[in-house]
This record gives C-alpha cells, structure tokens and sequence, in this order.
C-alpha cells in the first residue's frame, strides 16, 4: 500500500530500508515499532498489519488516527482540492488558522496535512508553529483505498510525543529511522552530534534488536561503529 503522506526519502533509500527490514521484522504477534514514525514508509509499503508508531508531529498522529478510525471521509471531503498555487496557498492559510486556533485534531486539519503533504515541495514547521513550504507546481493528490487504510491500521497504536518518553516493550524489535543532521524538524529543532549521542543512549537501553538507517554522516556513523552483531544493525541509506 502506497504511504498516505508524500515520502522525504529517496526510491534507493526507500528500497535500502525495505530490504533491510523484511529480514528483520518482528515475530509473529510482537508488534512493528518505530519512535520516529513520519511518512510511516515501512509499515505502509510491506503492509505491517501490527505496529506501535511515534511521532513528535501532531498532525501526522492526528492524521493516521482519523485514517484508522474509518471516518476521514465520513462528510467527504471539506476542503478545496485543486493544486494550482492560489488553492495550496488558500488550504495553507487555512491549515495555519487551525493551528492558531488550536484546532488541529479535527479531520479537516487531517485533510489539510494530507493535501499539503503532496502539494508541497517540503513539508516544515516554524518555530511559531504554522506550516511552510513551497508550492509544487507538479504536486498530485493520489488515489488512496481510505478503507482498506482503515482495516490495514485498526491494530496501531499510534503515539504522540517525544522518543524519550515513547514507553517500548522490552525484547521487542525497534526500527529506528534516525533524523538528519543538521536539518531543520518540527518545530524549527535542528539535530546535532549531542543529540544522536543521547539517542544511542537511549536505545542502549533497550533489550531487543534494533535497526537504525541513517544518511551516510560520518559524525553518526561512528557513534555506532561498534554495532556489528544481529542484535544490533546499523544500515546507510
């Protein structure tokens, strides 16, 4: 099944981590799990029908979590979707104006991060909150099977915050889509060395296997040069 958000990586990357996984996908009745969930491309690709899924974006859980429930088209749609500029800055403005008034766990704002999500070059946040990007003059909405999205994910669990308060089930398999270095994320945080050192820290602590991909930065890989055993993966995308 094709990603309901427009995916940030790249088709050798995506093939990288897909090949990757399958040999390393939990056993039966253990759940799929990763911390920084995002475009949530695995799970959605090889059709994971158990996963435990993290994320610090709120409209992306807020997303999934209409998506699940069966009622994202439940009223039809409820917002423009044409792509040309005027219309992505209309559903932009609007989109902000959810977020301002704080009003972002309505399907309507689900709606809006699915269409921006497509219809823009980048996806990012300010430090205000709104949402930027660029128009993508080639942007296209696609075909999603919302119901059978719906019956794929009625048995996530989909949470909402940061890693380190993500609570993972000891013995299980983690899949850790690690965030760039040095690149803007939500709100406006930028990822350096000390932040990936405490990330290993943290899943040091954990007791099952763990799969972590990364962008070829050699500042990151060298934290994890001595990940050499099958409990421990350490895979360059």
């Amino acid at each position: 099944m094709q990603p309901l958000l427009r995916t940030t990586q790249s088709e050798k990357a995506l093939d990288t981590m897909l090949t990757a996984v399958k040999d390393f996908l939990p056993e039966d009745g253990m759940p799929y799990i990763e911390p920084f969930c995002g475009m949530a491309d695995i799970p959605f690709t090889l059709e994971i029908s158990h996963c435990l899924l993290n994320d610090n974006n709120p409209h992306i859980i807020n997303l999934y979590r209409w998506v699940k429930s069966g009622k994202f088209l439940e009223n039809g749609w409820l917002i423009t979707r044409r792509t040309d500029l005027n219309n992505w800055a209309e559903n932009r403005t609007q989109f902000n104006e959810l977020i301002a008034k704080g009003t972002i766990e309505t399907v309507e704002a689900a709606q809006l991060m699915f269409y921006l999500s497509h219809i823009s070059l980048y996806s990012n946040f300010a430090t205000n909150n709104a949402f930027i990007g660029v128009h993508d003059p080639n942007g296209e909405l696609p075909n999603i099977d919302w119901a059978a999205a719906a019956a794929l994910m009625q048995n996530w669990e989909l949470s909402l915050g940061e890693y380190t308060d993500f609570v993972v089930p000891e013995g299980n398999t983690l899949v850790v889509n690690a965030p760039p270095i040095y690149v803007q994320q939500w709100n406006d945080v930028a990822w350096d060395p000390s932040d990936h050192q405490a990330l290993l820290t943290w899943l040091e602590t954990h007791s099952g296997k763990i799969i972590v991909f990364h962008r070829r930065r050699a500042v990151v890989q060298s934290l994890y040069a001595h990940w050499t055993t099958a409990e421990r993966v350490f895979q360059v995308v």
